[in-house]
């Protein structure tokens, strides 16, 4: 799981920690993000992540103390002499320090990616019902139903049946189960979303393989919102006779129970229970299962259109695995992978190697995306400065043009052939006219590496290309000025992109 997270830190590297390997550019980088989010969260100590940065903040400490200490070992293993025993006590004790380094990093990475939510990891409520495919679909929810009890059973964690309903031939119209056990929502929590199999039912005649689908919802239990989050004012009971075993007593005992959340119109019923007190209770705590999930996703729905980008599980009208019995083979829709050995997997056995893979997928993905928040955090930082003379008036924007330019963009500086295709590519997506026309020639010769190799040609070919360059920004600045400022932004993020790159044209 390390070795993928690394990946996302260093462009083609690889750190395996049987090999002690150190690459320090992943811990000053990893230092980078904790300084992004800790000064994200600077002014907000009052909020309910004020404890949680606490914690951060320690641990980065801690890791600033190790890397010291790393350090300082490497540099006396360069003093000592490569015969003495001390250098093989040395270089044992730098390899214990950088196992506790690498540890105290993978905390950190896990406590980035998931400080934010406040969900129990041990508690979860599990709720599957047939979809599309008539008997057959029912017949699948009810060995999903029996698949996941059966790995929860495995991993010894608490599994109780809040609500089932039973059809005919086996199979079942829906189930809630509640499942309690530590870490199960790490398990669980990408469980959600459309299941499809691929088999022959038992109710075909002629042998032919048909396809149908279960949903399943995973709802984590909040960690600390009993009823707070909900006014009781708002829920509407109802009691009735119940459906379910219980000899004499359902007949004559109302003691199953409704529950009806009139803001959001959800609606929950148990009635596995004889005591109607019991059934409320596990009523009421699904009830606020689902309003959290309701605003949870609500939420997210908010920071995916801020953000322009889909974070965490699978929407629930998506089909996220297929169960191909004819082929012995189960394949997982999000990671474009198969996995083999069907019946062991549908009883549980072997449903835990598909699970890891998904949590490992999501940390590598949620990490990335942090990194890119931080690293277009660090740039618009960077361009605030440059872009401060755009709130002036006409005149003085003029006038401090040519300073800003000599200043944040030094043309001697960079080679004329990518900031020529700049602004080529720039007054193309514009639509410039004739400026266009003229970057488009002389832009297609820059990238095709037509490129003068006399030195002589060379310098003079340079020189051209700069008074071009320079009076071409200059004529789209002063007689476009509704992209005055997108030309200037996009020119300086650019560079301030690609300024590794440049040195390499």
């Amino acid at each position: 799981m390390l070795f993928a997270l690394r990946r996302c830190f260093c462009k083609g590297s690889y750190l395996g920690i049987s090999e002690k390997i150190f690459f320090r550019e992943n811990t000053s980088r990893l230092c980078r993000l904790v300084d992004y989010v800790l000064s994200n969260h600077a002014n907000k100590k009052s909020t309910p992540n004020a404890a949680a940065m606490s914690a951060l903040q320690q641990m980065y400490r801690n890791i600033l103390q190790k890397e010291k200490s790393l350090s300082e070992l490497t540099q006396l293993i360069s003093d000592v002499r490569a015969d003495s025993p001390e250098k093989i006590d040395l270089e044992q004790q730098r390899a214990a320090e950088l196992e506790d380094l690498i540890d105290l990093e993978e905390k950190i990475i896990e406590h980035l990616l998931f400080q934010e939510y406040r969900d129990s990891e041990d508690e979860l409520l599990l709720e599957i019902a047939p979809g599309v495919g008539g008997t057959e679909a029912s017949l699948f929810a009810s060995e999903l139903l029996q698949m996941y009890c059966q790995f929860a059973e495995s991993k010894r964690w608490t599994v109780e049946i809040l609500h089932i309903g039973q059809c005919e031939k086996g199979g079942i119209r829906s189930a809630s189960v509640a499942i309690v056990g530590q870490g199960c929502l790490n398990f669980f929590q990408y469980e959600g979303g459309v299941h499809r199999v691929q088999r022959v039912p038992v109710t075909e005649r002629y042998g032919r393989v048909h396809t149908s689908t279960a949903t399943v919802t995973v709802l984590p239990v909040p960690r600390d919102s009993k009823t707070e989050d909900v006014n009781l004012k708002d829920i509407k009971v109802q009691t009735f006779r119940s459906s379910s075993k219980g000899g004499q007593n359902v007949n004559k005992i109302e003691s199953a129970v409704r529950l009806t959340h009139i803001p959001s119109g959800i609606q929950v019923e148990c009635q596995v229970e004889r005591s109607q007190e019991l059934n409320k209770k596990k009523a009421m705590q699904r009830l606020i299962a689902l309003i959290h999930e309701q605003n949870k996703q609500k939420l997210q729905s908010e920071v995916d259109r801020k953000r322009k980008l889909q974070v965490g599980t699978a929407a629930r009208s998506e089909k996220i695995r297929t169960y191909n019995f004819h082929d012995d083979r189960v394949t997982d829709h999000r990671l474009k992978k198969d996995f083999h050995r069907v019946t062991d997997i549908m009883q549980g056995i072997s449903l835990e190697p598909i699970l890891l893979a998904l949590r490992h997928f999501d940390r590598e993905d949620r990490l990335q995306i942090m990194i890119q928040m931080m690293e277009t955090n660090e740039k618009q930082r960077q361009l605030s400065n440059a872009l401060r003379h755009f709130s002036l008036p006409s005149f003085k924007r003029k006038r401090l043009l040519k300073a800003e330019l000599q200043k944040h963009i030094p043309l001697w500086q960079i080679p004329p052939g990518r900031l020529f295709c700049e602004c080529h590519a720039f007054l193309t997506l514009e639509g410039v006219g004739e400026v266009e026309n003229a970057s488009n020639k002389l832009g297609t010769c820059f990238t095709n590496g037509f490129w003068p190799h006399d030195s002589f040609m060379t310098a003079l070919w340079n020189i051209s290309a700069y008074f071009l360059v320079f009076f071409l920004q200059l004529f789209a600045f002063f007689f476009f000025p509704d992209i005055r400022q997108l030309h200037f932004l996009h020119l300086v993020n650019y560079l301030s992109v690609h300024i590794g790159t440049i040195n390499q044209l």
